[in-house]
């Protein structure tokens, strides 16, 4: 379905992790038997058939962040709590990992580390905070550029409402999670949909936000690209 990597935001992810900040060394640690377990369960019987148990406990290639050690080298991050850390293997084991240090009414604050891959473990920058809007769930949060919590609440909706006008075809009716907001001129927003890290996908396009009838709806207007990385 998706066939290129949109320039900008393959640009974007990979200087995120390729910037001249001194590097600090985080291990990964093998996945417990209960993970592991859990890994298999997720998967088909004839996929972990074609795995085999070795690929599972193989870390280089099944492995986790553990949250005491990332807080032992970065204690600034204690009293916060590890909400992701997700690694791209195309990108030579870039790896974004992010804790939690507020929750308040749809905003959260998110302390981030950008990643790159090292032998046994990633090479870390600065912490680095943000505040970002989420919807239903802190865990599926949102950044937005000078865009108002409210309006940003109602495009939000309407994007996970499916009322969106003028898909491109290549989009083929596709709803991945909304990752980004920022307004635009003309009363226009630029929509960002999933990541390179978690998802390994990204897409965007820009739309504006009709609100004339019944129900608010977003009508897509121009620059559609997206790809995985």
């Amino acid at each position: 379905m998706h066939r290129w990597v949109p320039l900008s935001l393959a640009l974007f992810s990979v200087c995120a992790v390729a910037d001249d900040t001194p590097r600090k060394f985080v291990p990964w640690s093998p996945l417990t038997e209960d993970e592991i377990a859990r890994a298999k369960a997720r998967l088909p019987s004839t996929l972990n058939e074609v795995l085999g148990d070795k690929y599972f406990r193989d870390p280089t290639k099944n492995h986790r962040f553990r949250e005491r050690d990332i807080v032992r080298v970065y204690p600034e991050l204690q009293g916060s709590k590890k909400l992701y850390s997700c690694s791209n293997s195309i990108m030579s084991g870039a790896t974004s990992i992010a804790f939690v240090s507020h929750i308040g009414d749809h905003e959260v604050t998110l302390k981030t580390l950008n990643c790159s891959g090292a032998r046994g473990g990633v090479l870390c920058g600065d912490v680095t905070a943000k505040k970002s809007y989420f919807l239903k769930s802190f865990r599926e949060p949102i950044d937005l550029l000078n865009v108002p919590l409210d309006t940003a609440q109602v495009i939000a909706e309407t994007y996970q409402a499916r009322r969106v006008d003028n898909l491109p075809d290549w989009f083929e009716g596709g709803f991945p999670q909304l990752s980004f907001i920022g307004a635009l001129a003309e009363d226009r927003y630029r929509l960002i949909f999933g990541d390179y890290f978690c998802q390994g996908c990204s897409f965007r396009y820009d739309a504006r936000l009709d609100t004339t009838g019944e129900w608010p709806r977003l009508v897509v207007v121009g620059n559609a690209d997206g790809g995985c990385f």
